[in-house]
């Protein structure tokens, strides 16, 4: 399956449209928005204003098995703010799943609760619009600690300090 794709065919394709970044939840990898672009190529967007990546190790570790590491949050946000550099345009993101996590956590900026490493300041100027389907947004129903996927630190326990930090 995809594991990227978005870019311009020519140095002098224009944007017309603001770009937009999709981002995948766990277990998933970026072709799984292949349908999602061709909706998008269907209404007259080119592919230079289409975006995605995949972050982890696009699907590999058991859903139960994957928390919601610093190194994805960085993933994702060193590419919203290259597709912006990229682009020169706000650009409008998607999460779905996992990726809602993921990428609120990725435009609030500050610390990671597993590394404590510092991400830097919000990227909200960059976002002209944001949108969570079918997210972890407040954590994840019926995920008891001893999953690993559902730690107190950094799963999608609904109490674990990411959800309660980032995403409530």
């Amino acid at each position: 399956m995809m594991g990227s794709f978005g870019g311009k065919k020519t140095r002098n394709e224009v944007i017309r449209h603001k770009p937009i970044i999709f981002i995948h939840g766990v277990t998933l990898r970026a072709g799984i928005f292949v349908p999602h672009v061709d909706y998008f190529l269907s209404k007259g967007y080119n592919r230079s204003e289409l975006y995605s990546t995949t972050y982890g190790d696009g699907g590999r570790t058991p859903m139960f098995n994957k928390d919601m590491e610093c190194a994805d949050v960085k993933q994702v946000r060193n590419f919203i703010k290259a597709v912006y550099d990229y682009t020169n345009s706000q650009v409008n993101v998607m999460g779905y799943s996992m990726g809602v996590a993921i990428t609120r956590k990725a435009i609030l900026g500050g610390f990671c609760v597993d590394t404590n490493e510092y991400l830097g300041k919000p990227l909200t100027n960059l976002i002209d619009t944001y949108i969570a389907v079918a997210g972890v947004a407040y954590g994840l129903e019926k995920c008891t600690p001893n999953y690993h996927a559902c730690n107190v630190n950094n799963g999608m326990y609904c109490g674990s300090d990411y959800m309660v930090r980032y995403c409530t």
